[in-house]
């Protein structure tokens, strides 16, 4: 499979080359189309609630410590049942002085295209001089795409956003900025330069624990983890075991859609128009 690579620096990793080679996926979410995934039917489209879950009182919703990170999806906290297994193993070999608070794991597609429009908005308006096509691309870097066979990891409930918690001080660890919805991050990239020795160490505390349980991470994005969505299989040199959940309900808004970039980029350049 050819993949366009990212430049993502390896200068502080800890982890020795064959977790950083199976663990983390540095090309294009684009590029991920060509990744085949198993084709299911919407009612077989299976999703569990992680907050009826025992997770020994070490998961939170990531809101509970900052309202800021609450998700605008109505399903963040539920995902597959084979995601949920290893979010538990996850747990089994962190320190016990440390859980995990959860952004969102499954976004239905309606929400992915608000979010990728959100972000196409925020960079049309910071490099006016990007044409369509450009921007397009430079937002899917951020912003997994939802069109012409591309699947978002989070659509398929194979993947979820966290980052972890410190049980004593009841308070979010020290990761660098999370997320890409409020404004530039210079830190997202999970190997990022320019962090603190203190945010390096809570870092690998989640890349040890989360390859060990058999996740995989997008390289531009720390708290990023998945498994069985198209990444899991560009890594694993298999087929994806879960296609986008299309059930409406999960998903009421599936009618608003998109069915063409032209369609997207002209509500993007809409939208980019009005911010001024």
């Amino acid at each position: 499979m050819l993949i366009k690579y990212l430049t993502v620096s390896y200068s502080w990793v800890e982890p020795d080359e064959r977790v950083v080679k199976e663990f983390i996926f540095d090309g294009t979410l684009e590029s991920l189309r060509r990744i085949q995934f198993l084709k299911s039917s919407p009612d077989s489209d299976s999703l569990i609630d992680l907050t009826t879950q025992d997770f020994g009182g070490r998961l939170f919703p990531m809101d509970q410590f900052q309202p800021i990170y609450k998700s605008e999806s109505h399903y963040a906290m539920f995902a597959r049942p084979e995601l949920v297994a290893r979010l538990k193993n996850m747990l089994s070999v962190l320190p016990e002085s440390l859980g995990v608070a959860v952004y969102e794991a499954f976004r239905p597609v309606s929400l992915q295209q608000s979010y990728f429009m959100s972000k196409a908005v925020e960079l049309g308006h910071q490099h006016p001089d990007l044409d369509n096509h450009q921007l397009y691309d430079e937002t899917s870097n951020w912003v997994a795409p939802f069109l012409d066979g591309s699947i978002p990891p989070h659509c398929t409930g194979a993947a979820i956003d966290l980052v972890l918690v410190d049980l004593d001080k009841n308070e979010l660890l020290d990761m660098g900025k999370f997320g890409v919805l409020w404004g530039e991050n210079k830190v997202a990239a999970t190997l990022a330069d320019g962090l603190t020795p203190m945010q390096k160490q809570n870092r690998l505390h989640l890349i040890k624990a989360a390859f060990n349980a058999g996740f995989k991470n997008y390289a531009k994005e720390y708290w990023h983890l998945s498994y069985g969505d198209q990444m899991w299989g560009a890594l694993t040199n298999n087929s994806a075991l879960f296609g986008p959940v299309m059930n409406p309900e999960f998903d009421p808004n599936l009618h608003t859609i998109c069915t063409s970039k032209e369609e997207l980029m002209q509500l993007i350049r809409v939208k980019i128009s009005e911010r001024g």
